[in-house]
């Protein structure tokens, strides 16, 4: 497919922000760069600045030890107590000064050489002969000497190739007070423009950090803006809006992806659509039939027993074209077919359960006192509850009755028919729906009890008036509450779940609650502790 031009001038969203963020770290590279040389011109200088301090200090001492050693000496020749021991201790200690002012220099940095490292040479090797002169000298002094001997020896002890001792040492220590000065004041600089660059670059950052920020926000806002109105659409359900008008490829193809799935939405939604219909049509034709041969068995009760047989053959066919389609449904492996899936789930289960019936009602044709058939065997109660309690839940949620069950509920097992079991308990749960408030609750609970389970079903509905407890189990009878608060009905459910639970050998109550409402309790054998699950 040719590309349009303005699809030519499409920019890549990702790489514009890449080089940016590019620039910005070459940014804090080269800042880092410079930081780093600043600081390392303040460390030479103030190592510099250290090695003046350190040579100062040790001139001073070397020219206290020349003082004293003077002073050995004129001792030494006035006779007076001046031990040789004294003198070597002045000799090596000068000379381990020399050895530090040495060491000093070969520390200080060599790049770039300052201009007092010459001077330093000189004055450490003048210094080195004056000590060697000085041992020589002070060894050969005789105590005692005459005054003209002494005058000789102040004025060549001073004097070392001609140079002036204490002028040169006067003169090392301003130059090294000097270069002291000289490297806290280059130290100083240093440290003002790490300072300025810190300041600078600090500065610069936040700048190129808010552009940059603002530069994405206005790049992004266009195509948010585009995103948001598109999903606001779907979220209406209006699958036809399309995602177009974008910059950056980026956004195109996410576009593009939600575009094809809208799509893809709109046609599942049609097959959805028809589908239904289908089903409806189905339903509608299979009910025409059911209530035709319901009008026919009202209007002639002397074929009551052919109609009957009618209705069961007539309810065989709806429920064997509604299983078929069904499971052809629930093998189609298409998408967007869960919810489909799971109503037709539940459809084949509602089957089974009117496949028992129209059983029990050709049990009634063939003969009419006969009883439907009943199968106790030890049963987990919340597994034989489960399709009763979803029912009455789907029932319950539009009015906003909330449907609770304990845990134990679950955890319990009886000696039941299951399918008998849910009948009872799904006829009770409609009769408490009916006569519920909208917004109530509905409990189910297991009481304890030793050789019976009991299962207590409590509404908070309009409740029960004492003179009707005696009818409450009477077919067709309905209490003046119930008419007023329901006109439909027939009075038959609690009839009929007091049958289905007495058929397997238990007990079903009913009474007024404490606070309103109904509780209706019901009572079924506890297995054996040693029957299978």
């Amino acid at each position: 497919m040719p590309q349009t031009p303005s699809a030519l001038h499409r920019t890549s969203y990702g790489r514009r922000l890449v080089q940016a963020f590019a620039a910005l770290a070459a940014l804090a590279l080269l800042l880092a760069w410079l930081g780093w040389h600043v600081l390392q011109q303040a460390e030479q200088h103030v190592l510099r600045g250290r090695i003046a301090s350190d040579i100062f200090t040790t001139l001073t001492s070397f020219s206290q030890d020349k003082a004293q050693l003077r002073n050995w000496s004129y001792r030494r020749i006035l006779g007076q107590p001046a031990t040789a021991d004294r003198r070597d201790g002045l000799i090596d200690s000068m000379t381990r000064h020399l050895t530090l002012f040495q060491a000093l220099q070969d520390h200080a940095p060599a790049h770039p050489a300052p201009p007092e490292d010459q001077a330093r040479s000189r004055t450490l090797t003048l210094l080195r002969a004056t000590v060697a002169k000085l041992d020589a000298e002070t060894q050969a002094l005789l105590p005692g000497a005459a005054g003209g001997a002494l005058d000789r020896f102040d004025r060549e002890f001073d004097r070392v190739a001609v140079t002036d001792i204490p002028a040169l040492l006067e003169e090392s220590l301003r130059a090294e007070q000097r270069a002291l000065d000289l490297e806290r004041q280059r130290a100083d600089d240093s440290l003002r423009d790490a300072r300025r660059l810190f300041v600078g670059a600090s500065a610069g950052g936040v700048a190129l950090s808010l552009m940059l920020a603002l530069w994405l926000a206005a790049r992004l806002r266009q195509p948010l803006r585009r995103l948001d109105a598109g999903l606001r659409a779907y979220a209406r359900g209006d699958f036809g809006h399309r995602f177009d008008g974008f910059r950056d490829r980026e956004f195109v193809a996410l576009g593009h992806q939600l575009n094809a799935m809208a799509a893809e939405v709109v046609q599942n939604r049609q097959r959805e659509a028809q589908f239904r219909n289908q089903l409806e049509a189905a339903v509608r034709d299979r009910t025409r039939d059911l209530t035709q041969a319901l009008d026919h068995l009202a209007a002639s009760e002397g074929a009551r027993q052919q109609l009957m047989a009618d209705i069961g053959h007539e309810l065989r066919t709806p429920v064997t074209v509604i299983r078929g389609e069904a499971q052809v449904a629930l093998r189609d492996p298409g998408p967007g077919l869960d919810s489909h899936r799971q109503a037709l789930g539940r459809i084949v289960d509602v089957t089974r359960q009117m496949g028992r019936l129209i059983e029990d009602l050709l049990v009634f044709v063939r003969d009419p006192a006969g009883t439907p058939a009943v199968r106790p065997r030890a049963i987990a109660l919340g597994t034989a509850l489960s399709p009763a309690l979803e029912n009455a839940a789907r029932l319950a949620a539009p009015r906003g009755i909330g449907l609770q069950a304990d845990d134990a509920v679950a955890a319990t097992r009886v000696l039941a028919d299951p399918d008998r079991l849910s009948q009872a308990v799904a006829a009770l749960l409609d009769n408490a729906l009916r006569y519920s408030h909208d917004g109530s609750r509905i409990t189910l609970q297991v009481l304890p009890d030793e050789d019976e389970v009991a299962l207590q079903i409590r509404d908070h509905g309009i409740g029960i008036d004492d003179r009707d407890l005696p009818h409450l189990f009477t077919r067709g009878w309905r209490g003046a509450q119930a008419r007023m608060h329901r006109a439909d009905g027939l009075g038959l459910g609690l009839a009929i779940a007091r049958d289905l639970v007495e058929m397997q050998g238990g007990r079903l109550s009913l009474a007024a609650a404490s606070g309103g409402g109904t509780v209706a309790t019901l009572r079924l054998p506890a297995p054996d502790a040693d029957s299978g699950p």
